[in-house]
């Protein structure tokens, strides 16, 4: 998919993500990650203290990121289909991570694994 929505790196890859996970249009979700706190790259979600990414299902599903060992993970709380899709998306959830762990790594932390 090409970026339509002028999105930067980070946004895309939330927002493949974000459709791949929930199912939601790319529109949809572009509109959403506008209006998300720390959107603007991975240090603006982490140093916003928003804990965690709201997917586009009406804020039912989330993410999170684990500051020990550097994985992205789905809340217990999200929808079942996220849960199931999740699975399904290594390779976008590396992506995300990817850009997430260069931020602790800038910042001299390393993560267990």
């Amino acid at each position: 998919m090409n970026n339509p929505y002028n999105l930067n790196d980070w946004q895309w890859k939330m927002l493949n993500l974000d459709c791949a996970l929930t199912g939601k249009p790319a529109k949809a979700v572009a509109d959403q990650i506008r209006n998300q706190a720390g959107n603007l790259s991975p240090e603006d979600w982490l140093e916003s203290g928003a804990g965690e990414w709201y997917l586009s299902d009406g804020g039912y599903s989330r993410l999170g990121f684990n500051e020990t060992t550097g994985r992205l993970f789905v809340t217990d709380n999200s929808l079942p289909r996220v849960k199931e899709a999740w699975g399904r998306c290594s390779e976008l959830i590396a992506d995300v991570e990817t850009l997430l762990r260069a931020v602790y790594t800038r910042h001299g932390i390393t993560f267990t694994r």
